[in-house]
């Protein structure tokens, strides 16, 4: 192991142009702080110095290092100021230099111009305050904020779809998305797509339209779209080129000879010949499925067919084959280019009105500052009166850089390393980072981009950029550093967190051991819980065996945390390798994410047990549920017939409602047939809610909910849920709502709409020395611990993939895949690429994660589901003697947490049946609830059809129908129509319970694009049944057209999927079990 002092002093050079690879807790911020240091000994004037910071907290810490230093070496006795200049230097310093260091704070406070240490965006404002006229943009402009520029967005997004009543082009294009997906989903894509408007500006900068940019990605997918004007002139001549090198002759001939073969040859023939007889685009599909397989691989012809005809049939093959992916490409980028050209206009937009009011965001500082940099009409003027600006530029997170932020750092030293610059002053270039600790994805960074700069820095010093790897750890035991790199042996890992360099081992530089322990997991918890509600005689449906599982999940992992934790401290033990007793100001949970519910789990048994704890890290408003009870307060005063919303509210610290009272209240008012406002209002509880309401009468949003937090009682019950933390959450959520109030209508409805439009985010920093941190692990960076827990390492990763991601960027372009759609090979290896990108920055998400760690961790998870990909299992499968696999005890925890869990299932089957039965919504709709829960219980019937008659009626009327809000009448005829259809002849024709047959409920088949849903599949080795449950009050004289032409729709789409089978279908009129057979 190298010497990490020396490796710290070369590294910090300032002679050297370096690109220092800092692996976690080895020291960058002290190594970027020694070389500015250097610098300052080297006579480098402070303003010719410019350090760029990931973070405004990362500049406010490295100049208080910066300037804590400078004071030491200002005030220490000779003798520690040498040492502290040898270990810097790595050199014994001289008179000269002893008396520079100690004047350096002096003459450091007294510059005019200081060193710049800020953030890139700060960096840019300043460009652009000083070349407004070159960056056409206003002298005196106005920095708006995140919230303000997203409301604007949205605003821009709504004006210009209400452009398209007047407007055919934005008409048009919004007509053709909108066969391809439901309105919410479009919306959901254009939001999507404007969150990544850094990559969209960048997109309009480098094309001088949206057309032009059609033509570049029809080209890179191979399609000549240059002499073709609209997209579907496009498709029909690709078509029409395919038809002249397919020759329909030769295929005719061909089919001609295969209808004398077997029937599946017979098969292909007819299916060619449909698209013989007319050779439309719309028939091309009977050709795809006469030579390929609904998998889309070719379809096998007989074997003298084959012998026959090889070369023909392999001809046939490649040439349907491009046509496909031509088709499919074209019709891809299309869809693409559509959705483009809506959001495209939504910027226009969003630029015209910050235009009119001299507004910039934080995007456009970036984008902006680039186009000025890389202008070569200003460039140079800009690079000549900047010259004289910096000759030493710092760049810290390297690998959190973004590639616009990399075009502005490359502008920047375009000529560091070359021309007159180079030869006048000594210029530097030095940039930290760890790849391995890429995780900003969802901002920008691209770890592959960071290394062609990396390439590119190395090319244009002519290898003179020194690379220096830091991997000697000052922060965590050795074998914290083991477990790491057991993880990343794996040379699979090791490719996907390294892209730079080579991955190298971890030295830990103190002499502590460490302690690693798994905490096995237990399968026996969710089989005791699952037998805790099975009726007697039978095994509980899998539908609510799985929903109380997933329910249960972060409950159970949550307790075993708490209760961990109070026995550590409370015990005294000592913190592994430090002679102290554990503190909780020692420990340090990490989540994967906020929305999973463990975080509220975690925070309500640490209330319970008093622990103190405090979060870390950037909430939304919806992940919080201590702000969601302070808009339940605002919805209520604003609608107090919301019920579902007036019961969270009476379950928030302002009225601690438990389960038990909620029930009884509910139960009242359904029984007095009253609303649950109308049960409450002349109550004690309804005198407070009526304040609520005068509250929001007579004063301001800000003004309503400071008013209910002043109340000592609420403030009380606050701490008691929430701990103290609590009031760091509203602290930060009152002064959105006050710059909102400041900045609009203060009324609580303008409030609301704000929150539900954009979502704010609140920071939240532990500042306070004994509390638990909870925090994501993206918001852990720069932060460790003595003790690290990972309490949700065990799910199922391949289930967190969407598969059907709707937008996937190639490069510099945004593809819509639309859902269900046919994509090319092409697009399919795009795809497949990103999602081997996200499974990458998924791994280098668990190394920053262990490497938190101090002297112990903790990696646990509770889950039915897993994969072989979820981090527990990679760590488990590991068989190291250093790690700890150690199995809880349960039994005291099942007790406990068994009833517990019985209740609340009880509840809330009770109470929901009760908060919702008579309202007017449901009365509305009580025929669709109706045929929805028949639905339910005839699927159930289905897929239960092998148990015993009375088991299944039996099932229906105890546990299935309190998950729907029916009236008791509604409820006894289902039960009536269930019973029936059991013990009638259609049921026991039906489910004959032939071994050989296959009955399939809810069965869905994709078909022309759609997704069809089918009731009731038999499946016997020769024929198939298609039943359709109808539940009409009386059968119709004459069988509904429609109801014909879904039974033919179900028919096609099978007949491709069982070419062989015969195939009936029938509806059966379940109120009067009568089964019609339709032709």
């Amino acid at each position: 192991m190298l010497d990490p002092i020396k490796t710290q002093q070369q590294a910090s050079d300032p002679n050297l142009s370096i690109w220092v690879m800092a692996s976690a807790g080895s020291g960058k911020t002290k190594v970027l702080t020694d070389r500015i240091l250097r610098l300052l000994l080297d006579d480098i004037e402070p303003h010719k110095i410019l350090c760029l910071t990931y973070t405004k907290v990362a500049s406010v810490e490295m100049q208080k290092r910066l300037f804590s230093e400078l004071q030491k070496w200002a005030i220490c006795d000779e003798n520690e100021l040498i040492d502290k200049l040898f270990n810097l230097c790595g050199k014994k310093p001289n008179q000269f230099l002893i008396n520079k260091a100690r004047g350096l704070l002096i003459s450091n406070l007294d510059v005019e111009f200081k060193i710049k240490i800020q953030t890139i965006h700060s960096f840019c404002k300043g460009i652009l305050q000083s070349f407004p006229f070159e960056a056409k943009i206003p002298v005196n402009f106005e920095l708006i904020d995140e919230n303000h520029a997203k409301i604007l967005l949205k605003n821009c997004q709504k004006n210009v779809l209400n452009q398209a009543i007047e407007d055919e082009s934005i008409r048009n294009i919004i007509l053709k998305i909108n066969s391809l997906a439901s309105e919410s989903t479009i919306n959901e894509l254009i939001s999507q797509l404007l969150n990544n408007k850094d990559k969209i500006f960048q997109i309009r900068n480098v094309n001088r339209n949206i057309d032009d940019l059609a033509v570049k990605i029809y080209k890179r997918f191979k399609i000549d779209a240059s002499n073709n004007g609209k997209s579907d002139q496009l498709i029909e001549n690709i078509f029409t080129n395919f038809l002249s090198e397919i020759n329909l002759n030769k295929l005719q001939n061909f089919s001609d000879k295969i209808a004398h073969g077997t029937q599946k040859d017979n098969k292909s023939a007819d299916l060619i010949n449909q698209f013989i007889e007319n050779p439309q685009l719309g028939t091309f599909e009977s050709l795809v499925l006469a030579f390929f397989t609904k998998e889309y691989t070719p379809r096998k012809f007989s074997k003298k067919i084959t012998e026959i005809f090889e070369n023909e049939i392999n001809i046939f093959y490649q040439k349907i084959d491009d046509f496909n992916q031509l088709l499919q490409a074209s019709v891809a980028i299309e869809n693409s280019i559509n959705l483009l050209k809506i959001v495209d206009r939504v910027l226009d937009e969003f630029q015209r009105i910050k235009i009119e009011n001299g507004f910039l965001d934080y995007s456009d500082l970036i984008n902006i500052a680039n186009q000025v940099l890389v202008d070569p009409k200003n460039c140079e003027w800009i690079k000549l009166k900047m010259d004289c600006s910096f000759d030493h530029l710092l760049v810290d997170e390297a690998q959190d850089t973004n590639p616009m932020q990399w075009s502005i750092i490359k502008a920047l030293i375009d000529d560091f390393f070359s021309g007159e610059s180079k030869s006048q002053n000594p210029r530097s270039i030095f940039i930290v980072g760890d790849e391995k600790q890429s995780i900003m994805g969802f901002q920008g960074a691209e770890i592959n981009k960071t290394k062609d700069f990396y390439d590119y820095l190395t090319q244009k010093s002519n290898h003179e950029l020194k690379n220096i790897d830091l991997n000697v750890s000052f922060r965590s035991g050795q074998n914290i550093l083991r477990l790491v790199d057991c993880v990343f042996e794996n040379p699979l890992f090791q490719n996907a967190i390294c892209k730079i360099g080579a991955y190298k081992n971890h030295h830990s530089y103190r002499s502590s051991v460490g302690y690693v322990e798994v905490w096995q997991y237990d399968e026996k918890i969710f089989e005791q819980n699952s037998s805790s509600i099975e009726d007697e005689n039978s095994v509980i449906n899998d539908l609510f065996k799985a929903n109380i599982n997933s329910s249960q999940s972060n409950d159970f992992i949550a307790k075993i945390v708490a209760n961990k934790i109070k026995e550590w401290v409370d015990s005294k033990r000592l913190v592994t390798d430090k002679n102290r007793a554990v503190e909780y100001g020692d420990i340090m949970i990490l989540l994967r994410k906020r929305q999973n519910g463990l975080m509220e789990k975690l925070a309500n048994n640490f209330a319970q047990l008093g622990i103190p704890f405090a979060s870390v890290g950037k909430i939304k408003f919806s992940e919080n549920l201590l702000i969601q009870d302070f808009l339940s307060l605002a919805r209520f005063a604003l609608l107090k017939s919301d019920e579902f919303n007036l019961a969270c509210l009476l379950k928030s610290p302002f009225f601690n409602y438990n389960e038990q009272q909620l029930l009884e209240v509910c139960i009242t008012k359904n029984t007095q047939n009253l609303s649950l406002w109308e049960i409450l209002k002349n109550t004690k509880d309804g005198e407070n809610l009526n304040q609520i309401i005068d509250l929001a009468k007579n004063n301001n949003s800000f003004d309503f909910f400071f008013t209910i937090l002043k109340n000592s009682a609420n403030q009380n019950n606050i701490i008691a849920r929430f701990g103290e933390e609590g009031f760091e959450i509203i602290n930060n959520f009152l002064l959105i709502c006050q710059d909102f109030c400041n900045k609009n209508s203060p009324n609580l409805q303008s409030f609301l709409e704000f929150v539900e439009k954009i979502d704010p985010e609140i920071s939240i920093t532990n500042n306070h020395s004994n509390r638990i941190k909870i925090t994501t692990i993206h918001s852990s960076k720069g932060l460790q611990a003595p003790i690290v827990i990972m309490p949700d390492c065990l799910y199922s990763y391949s289930k967190q993939i969407d598969n059907r991601e709707k937008i996937i960027w190639d490069e510099d372009f945004p593809l819509w895949i639309v859902k269900n759609a046919k994509i090319n090979n092409q697009i399919k290896k795009i795809f497949d690429e990103k999602i081997a990108q996200n499974y990458e920055e998924h791994l280098r998400l668990l190394y920053v994660a262990l490497t938190r760690a101090e002297d112990e961790i903790y990696i646990a998870g509770i889950s039915k589901e897993s994969d072989e990909k979820c981090w527990y299992k990679i760590i488990n499968s590991l068989n190291e003697n250093f790690i700890n696999k150690v199995t809880l005890n349960y039994e005291n925890l099942l007790s406990t947490q068994n009833n517990q869990n019985i209740n609340d299932y009880e509840f809330e089957k009770s109470y929901y049946k009760n908060i919702q039965k008579n309202s007017d919504f449901n009365q509305i709709n009580s025929a669709l609830i109706f045929g929805d829960y028949l639905h339910k219980a005839l699927e159930f019937v289905g897929k239960n059809y092998i148990m015993p008659n009375d088991w299944i009626i039996n099932f229906v009327e105890k546990y299935f129908q309190n998950y729907y809000q029916l009236s008791k009448q509604n409820c006894d005829e289902v039960n009536s129509i269930i019973k029936n259809y059991l013990n009638s002849n259609i049921y026991r024709d039906i489910f004959d319970k032939n071994l050989k047959n296959q009955i399939k409920c809810e069965y869905e088949v994709l078909f022309n694009q759609q997704k069809l849903r089918i009731d009731l599949l038999k499946i016997t080795p020769t024929e198939i049944l298609i039943l359709d449950y109808k539940s009409d009050e009386k059968i119709p004289d004459q069988t509904p057209k429609n109801y014909h032409q879904q039974l033919q729709l179900y028919r096609e789409a099978l007949s491709q999927q069982f070419p062989n089978h015969q195939i009936q279908c029938a509806i059966l009129w379940i109120r009067f079990l009568k089964l019609d057979f339709i032709e």
